[in-house]
């Protein structure tokens, strides 16, 4: 099985946690939603984080995890009807290797016969569009959220990565905002 091949990785120390955390299973969710008389396909992603070598146990297991994710898309796609487009957006933690994002991107395959294109949002300083800052850690600010969207049907008509620091002083202070807010609420930016 996957989980067997992934805990044989696994640093012995933490392996009990990490046969816990497998059988609680895949961090995702996914909806049909109507929007303007269109039937869209929305899943949601939070994949293993850490583990930045291509050969790692966390890499080995955002790549599981995203077959999973892809298949049983495809699943409830197929399952639940026509749909008109296809999101899947959220936290991919590439640290790793693109592999986990291209192998996501296969639901769109399924749907339409290409693959997911993904949006390219900057923040609003249009200086990056990293959506981790890094927080001193191992791994250097990036871009370890994204979003998937079948282009064919969906045009990106706007966006950006939102960080409450980058909003000017006046606009902060006129919505009750404080300039370190997003860093309080997360390491990860939207």
């Amino acid at each position: 099985s996957v989980s067997s091949r992934l805990l044989a990785l696994v640093p012995a120390a933490t392996q009990q946690n990490q046969r816990a955390n497998l059988a609680a299973g895949v961090a995702t969710g996914g909806a049909i939603v109507a929007l303007n008389g269109r039937r869209i396909a929305v899943f949601g992603v939070d994949l293993q984080s850490a583990g930045n070598g291509i050969t790692s146990w966390q890499e080995l297991r955002r790549q599981a995890e995203t077959r999973i994710i892809r298949d049983r898309a495809v699943a409830a796609i197929r399952a639940q009807g026509p749909v008109d487009a296809v999101i899947a957006a959220g936290d991919h933690n590439l640290v790793g290797t693109r592999e986990p994002l291209e192998i996501l991107s296969g639901i769109g395959n399924a749907f339409d016969g290409a693959p997911l294109s993904h949006a390219e949002p900057l923040q609003l300083d249009s200086a990056t569009a990293a959506t981790w800052e890094g927080s001193g850690g191992p791994f250097p600010p990036g871009r370890l959220d994204w979003f998937g969207y079948t282009s064919a049907r969906l045009d990106v008509v706007g966006g950006f990565v939102f960080d409450v620091g980058d909003l000017s002083e006046r606009w902060r202070a006129a919505h009750h905002l404080q300039a370190d807010d997003s860093k309080k609420s997360s390491d990860h930016r939207p």
